[in-house]
């Protein structure tokens, strides 16, 4: 499935910044602002991965994270921090952080310390799905049908690899609203049909391909 992450950071600029470039590589993005709001997010929602900033006001990242432990919740921790120093890396990594960033950093150092988070948890994730003649490609995020590429955006792939997964089940218009994860705001039904009905066009890429998005009204 994809994964689902949580961005806890104070400042509106950067909490945007890496909220977006971890959505166009096609990972579904909540976010907080406060560790108390933050620590409640991850306790009551799936999430598979959290960048905490450190130097949260009020209940800082450190404690944020130490109450997580407590709760024996193992979702990855990425913290991230102005504070440099070899100490105040240990601190953060025997709090229970699984990586510690140093601020500032490059967006694609960021997604490169995710990218292999995930990874480091999903050995034995299956990296190709196929239905039909419809390969997904799960690590390069590639699509084919009948050996012809299809171009996907992120979105697009998002919601093919839900209903891909769960091939002869009725994926619900709600679960597909969490492709568009953006903290707690939902996506419109017309939107979800609308992003529906644009992969099924892509999906048809050859002269007769028999249909392999079906509609259940209702």
């Amino acid at each position: 499935m994809t994964t689902r992450i949580l961005v806890l950071d104070d400042s509106d600029d950067h909490r945007t910044s890496v909220k977006e470039d971890l959505k166009s590589r096609g990972y579904a993005v909540d976010s907080a602002v406060d560790g108390d709001l933050g620590l409640s997010m991850m306790q009551s929602n799936e999430y598979d991965l959290a960048i905490i900033e450190r130097d949260l006001p009020e209940k800082d990242g450190l404690s944020v994270l130490t109450a997580l432990r407590e709760t024996e919740c193992n979702i990855r921790v990425l913290m991230i921090s102005n504070e440099a120093g070899v100490e105040d890396r240990v601190q953060g990594l025997r709090a229970g952080a699984d990586d510690y960033l140093v601020k500032p950093f490059a967006m694609r150092e960021l997604g490169a310390r995710v990218d292999a988070l995930s990874r480091r948890f999903e050995k034995n994730e299956p990296t190709e799905v196929s239905v039909g003649d419809l390969k997904i490609f799960l690590e390069s995020k590639s699509v084919t049908r009948a050996g012809k590429s299809i171009e996907l955006t992120a979105r697009d792939f998002r919601i093919l690899e839900v209903l891909a997964r769960r091939v002869g089940e009725v994926v619900s218009a709600k679960e597909i609203e969490e492709v568009f994860s953006d903290n707690l705001v939902r996506s419109t039904s017309n939107v979800v049909v609308s992003a529906v009905y644009q992969l099924r066009k892509k999906l048809s890429n050859y002269k007769g391909a028999p249909q392999l998005v079906h509609t259940r009204r209702g």
